[in-house]
């Protein structure tokens, strides 16, 4: 998964901050716990919101809460905010912000306010705002004030599990969930458009464009990631098999999907595979990106059929391109480049981040990128932002980069026309 996927591509660039702070705040007072507030600003005369009532209420709270309590405006009518949990009294956070708004005479305001207890470090992150996202979702909406608290077992009820899968369909079949594509290109003076990643966002109707980290969490707890790589699938299949009608050119484009959807359903590969063909799509055409930590025992040939490794190696012998995504973060380990049936090794940014300034970090790369040519496969370098990162990698022999320094992820539209403009296709990328 490119651009961010562990960074900004699991959390919404605007909040990227908020979330640094907040680890910061917390790594300040250890033993201590946390609280993230989701704040969404009404009006019950379904009047549009003035600037100056929210920049009052952040304000507001930026002045009751503890004087290292974090306070942001989002985007939208919506504020979050980060404080230590013995400082946060819900009652008393909405008389702050009635109190705010006293001077806003129509006194037609109202909130919805979720919160999530962030009960150690590991817990601040994209996370909490999914949560507290989902808690002011459902809070009472009888236009007046309420406000919920997240808890443990929140999604495991029936009505979290029916309100967010009608929630999703419903945005599904209405078209609310907008494909970005990252292009993928080749290392070189005269850099090429080689493949693509799909990416996904939530077009909300009340949140505006959401990135992954704010709702694929409470989709992987609830069992419907598959709903939305399923759709992304099929939006790819039918970007791909309209350029290829009108033979105009192409380029492999991956789809990120999960290990838990393939434990959950024990035939998820055969359900893309299906997807695909029924476009009439060459199987080169779609590629695969798994995250790197998901386990891999030492022999895939003695797995059960069904479990995630044999999913893995049959669609990589029905012709589809496998891409070990991130690594580099986490659980990453030699066995899996034993083990694991892949084509392309990405590199996870954070060690394209780290590998022009520090010699050690350069070595290894440089060994690991040699290993993995030497095994007959690609490797990308994934979240590279400035000339000596693109310049570093070149020497070190990668063939791939992908990254803001060539390109952000491009709505369809400009996608297309990047495509149309350029003079390679898929014959480039094969012959890299």
């Amino acid at each position: 998964m490119s651009q961010t996927k562990n960074s900004t591509k699991r959390g919404d660039t605007r909040s990227i901050p908020l979330f640094c702070r907040a680890q910061t705040l917390a790594w300040l007072n250890p033993g201590a716990q946390f609280v993230f507030g989701w704040i969404k600003l009404l009006r019950k005369k379904d009047e549009n919101i003035a600037k100056p009532a929210l920049d009052a209420c952040a304000a507001a709270l930026k002045h009751e809460l503890d004087k290292d309590a974090i306070v942001e405006h989002m985007w939208g009518t919506n504020i979050g905010f980060f404080a230590r949990a013995d400082k946060v009294h819900d009652e008393y956070i909405c008389a702050t912000l009635h109190d705010a708004l006293a001077s806003f005479t129509d006194n037609s305001y109202y909130f919805k306010i979720g919160l999530y207890l962030a009960k150690h470090p590991q817990s601040i992150g994209p996370n909490m705002l999914a949560f507290a996202g989902l808690a002011m979702h459902l809070a009472t909406d009888d236009r007046s004030t309420s406000f919920k608290w997240y808890d443990e077992d929140f999604l495991d009820t029936s009505i979290a599990r029916k309100t967010f899968y009608s929630f999703v369909k419903r945005s599904i079949e209405q078209g609310s969930f907008i494909i970005h594509f990252q292009p993928v290109f080749t290392c070189g003076s005269n850099s090429q458009v080689a493949t693509a990643e799909a990416l996904v966002r939530w077009r909300h109707p009340c949140y505006g464009d959401l990135l992954p980290s704010l709702f694929l969490p409470i989709l992987s707890r609830l069992q419907m990631l598959d709903l939305i790589d399923l759709h992304v699938l099929d939006r790819v299949a039918t970007l791909q098999a309209r350029r290829q009608e009108f033979d105009l050119p192409l380029v492999p484009i991956s789809v990120n999907i999960a290990r838990d959807e393939m434990l959950l359903n024990t035939n998820f590969a055969e359900r893309m595979i299906q997807v695909v063909d029924r476009y009439g799509l060459d199987h080169s055409l779609v590629q695969f990106e798994l995250l790197e930590g998901y386990p891999f025992m030492d022999n895939i040939s003695n797995y059960p059929l069904g479990t995630v490794a044999n999913q893995i190696k049959q669609l990589h012998e029905e012709g589809f391109s496998i891409l070990i995504d991130d690594y580099g973060s986490g659980a990453s380990n030699i066995n899996t480049l034993c083990t694991m049936p892949f084509d392309i090794l990405k590199l996870d940014k954070h060690l394209v981040d780290r590998c022009c300034d520090d010699k050690t970090v350069e070595h290894v790369l440089q060994s690991l990128i040699t290993c993995v040519h030497e095994l007959g496969h690609k490797v990308i370098a994934e979240g590279v932002e400035t000339t000596r990162q693109f310049s570093s990698m070149k020497d070190m022999g990668c063939e791939l980069i992908q990254g803001f320094y060539l390109s952000r992820p491009l709505d369809l539209k400009d996608f297309e026309t990047l495509l149309d403009t350029s003079n390679q296709g898929l014959r480039s990328f094969n012959n890299i």
